[in-house]
């Protein structure tokens, strides 16, 4: 993501913290460059949990800075949000968004103002083979965020979510296969 000068990079790290022989996790990774990308700061372990922290994304408005990746270190997987508010100098602590009773993960970030807005795929029923597209949003700057709202009421699974803000109109994308004729459709 880009702000001005400013550069900010997200990726998942394999190989991190080792809990057992031949066993390790994945993390999520930060680093920003306030040179256009010149040169960029060591890298940060933004989720530094027990578990694998996966598939980040990441987001800026003004001096905030915004990533989400889903995270298995509770047993399911949930989306979880660190936030920065001086240009991903400092995170303050993360938090989960989802909550869910099944999985939840491929989670994607778009930001308009104070409007941050966070979609993914989940799985509440613990269902393998019915999901749905969940939307959650703050207009607090992500100090606060509403209830999460399912999208899709897919009768089937709906999978792989894209969002994109302008000013007050908020966009997502879908793929969504009905149990009837198995066919993708976006």
């Amino acid at each position: 993501a880009v702000s001005g000068n400013n550069v900010y990079v997200v990726w998942e790290s394999v190989g991190m913290n080792s809990t057992a022989a031949g066993a390790s996790n994945s993390e999520v990774m930060f680093a920003k460059s306030s040179n256009t990308g010149a040169n960029f700061t060591s890298a940060k372990n933004l989720s530094n949990s027990a578990g694998n922290s996966a598939n980040p994304d990441v987001a800026v408005s003004g001096n905030n800075v915004y990533v989400v990746w889903e995270d298995d270190s509770a047993g399911g997987t949930e989306i979880i949000l660190a936030r920065s508010t001086n240009d991903g100098t400092n995170f303050g602590p993360s938090r989960n968004l989802s909550n869910s009773l099944g999985e939840s993960f491929d989670p994607r970030i778009a930001i308009s103002g104070s409007n941050v807005y966070v979609v993914w795929v989940d799985y509440s029923l613990g269902n393998s083979t019915k999901s749905d597209i969940m939307l959650i949003r703050s207009t607090s700057g992500g100090a606060n965020f509403a209830s999460a709202e399912n999208l899709s009421n897919s009768p089937g699974e709906a999978s792989d979510p894209r969002i994109a803000v302008s000013e007050n109109n908020v966009y997502v994308v879908w793929e969504d296969t009905t149990p009837e004729t198995g066919n993708g459709e976006i």
